[in-house]
């Protein structure tokens, strides 16, 4: 049976790292590569994005979207937290699995800076567990709720 059906759902675990204050993070140097993150300020959930093949500090450095919500939002209480990607032994990680990760999470948010992915869920079943001290997700979101 094929994974990512409905029958087979793939399976993915997030851990959520500690949530950096955003008036820390131009100072921040982070050593994470492929990585999920969510801007949050409380429980309100702002944005999620991703980094696939390159430094998320790169990836953040070259983010306008960030600095805009910052100004709009307040810095004060911002938060950003990074999420390591975590598969069953011996499966690899692709871009479309994060972008795909990405989509669902956006999806089934609706962040108010996201545009792209917040009407529509295109990628095959998952169901992702998120875990950890920045998790500001349900602890399971699954593509098979979406009916």
């Amino acid at each position: 049976m094929s994974e990512g059906t409905r029958n087979n759902p793939r399976r993915v675990s997030v851990r959520w790292f500690k949530p950096i204050p955003y008036s820390d993070l131009r100072d921040w140097k982070g050593e994470y590569y492929e990585v999920l993150y969510v801007v949050y300020k409380g429980s309100e959930i702002l944005y999620v994005g991703m980094a696939y093949d390159q430094y998320v500090d790169i990836r953040l450095g070259n983010h306008h979207k960030l600095s805009e919500i910052a100004k709009i939002e307040n810095q004060r209480g911002l938060v950003i937290s990074f999420g390591e990607l975590r598969l069953k032994h011996g499966r690899r990680l692709s871009r479309r699995l994060v972008e795909e990760i990405e989509n669902l999470l956006i999806f089934y948010y609706e962040p108010k800076y996201n545009k792209r992915g917040i009407y529509t869920y295109t990628g095959r079943e998952l169901v992702i567990r998120n875990s950890g001290p920045g998790n500001p997700f349900d602890q399971t979101v699954s593509s098979l709720q979406l009916d």
